[in-house]
């Protein structure tokens, strides 16, 4: 429907997504159109990876590693879409064989952006074929704070947001402002899904 040049609003309506849906459904359709072009991977671009790149597209900090390029529907770090197409298909090791996939769930990806954090470790878990991603991130996962009171932080914000910004202020935002706005809602996202993920366990 986008290539026929249909707006991502009509398609919002008609299919009865969010804007933000579409746009994440088409980057994962463009994902998986970039594996199935690849020499290596084209053959274990399967339709059972797609709530792969979903999970995985929908995270800023993953999408950042891979060099996500939204107009171009493309990710540009080639180093990092290959890590990637072998932690969803697995790697071989030093002897030549096949191991099972790091990730085999597409709820897993909600532990990668902590292991991300750490350079050293992330690179060693993608390096090692038979390191599973339960086992990188209980090895390596920072000792976890106590937790804030998120509740009373969004309910400030969210009372500031609606006290102190005018409509007409958003009403003419300008391109920096729109990106930090999308930024928020991609944080807010995130953190949908992550409940999503756990209480769908």
């Amino acid at each position: 429907m986008l290539d026929e040049g249909l707006d991502p609003k009509e398609i919002k309506s008609a299919l009865g997504l969010s804007t933000q849906r579409v746009t994440l459904l088409r980057a994962v359709y463009l994902g998986m159109k970039q594996m199935r072009s690849d020499p290596d991977f084209s053959d274990q671009a399967k339709p059972e990876l797609f709530s792969m790149f979903v999970e995985a597209l929908n995270r800023p900090v993953i999408r950042d590693w891979l060099g996500w390029n939204r107009e171009a529907g493309r990710m540009e770090n080639e180093d990092a879409r290959h890590q990637f197409y072998r932690l969803v298909t697995g790697m071989e090791d030093e002897e030549g064989e096949v191991q099972p996939p790091k990730i085999v769930e597409a709820k897993d990806f909600r532990l990668l952006p902590t292991l991300m954090e750490s350079q050293a470790h992330f690179k060693n878990f993608l390096a090692n074929p038979t390191m599973s991603l339960q086992d990188a991130y209980r090895a390596y996962a920072p000792p976890p704070d106590p937790p804030p009171d998120w509740k009373s932080l969004l309910r400030r914000d969210l009372a500031t947001l609606r006290n102190n910004v005018p409509h007409s202020a958003i009403r003419e935002a300008k391109e920096d402002d729109i990106a930090l706005l999308s930024e928020l809602r991609d944080l807010l996202t995130e953190f949908l899904h992550d409940i999503e993920a756990v209480q769908g366990s």
